[in-house]
């Protein structure tokens, strides 16, 4: 199961960084920010799926799976993704290593006015 996630993963950061960098998606939507942008889009790609069990979210829900009573039915893989990676890149080294090499290279995103209706 492991090998099998690290190869979704890897296909998910690579379709992902080539629809973002080669189709044109940051310089359309995120034009002033390019450069934190595909730094978040890779992580949240590379995480997406950490420890899945390998079934949905409804099969939890339905068998009472200790996942799905932790967060009390609310889409318990999708939380379960966030929190328990979340938990390690706050302890990790690969957290700092992202805070202090790519932040300061790359400007804040400036925010824009809404757009007029």
């Amino acid at each position: 199961m492991l090998s099998m996630y690290r190869i979704h993963a890897t296909d998910v950061v690579r379709s992902l960084f080539c629809m973002l960098t080669q189709g044109g998606v940051l310089r359309t939507v995120w034009p002033d920010c390019m450069e934190m942008m595909l730094i978040v889009a890779m992580l949240a790609a590379a995480i997406h799926d950490f420890e899945h069990k390998g079934v949905n979210n409804d099969f939890l829900i339905k068998t009472s799976d200790p996942l799905a009573l932790l967060y009390n039915d609310n889409s318990p893989m999708e939380n379960h993704h966030l929190v328990g990676q979340g938990q390690r890149v706050k302890s990790s080294v690969i957290w700092l290593f992202f805070l202090f090499v790519f932040a300061p290279l790359t400007p804040a995103c400036p925010r824009r006015p809404p757009p007029s209706r």
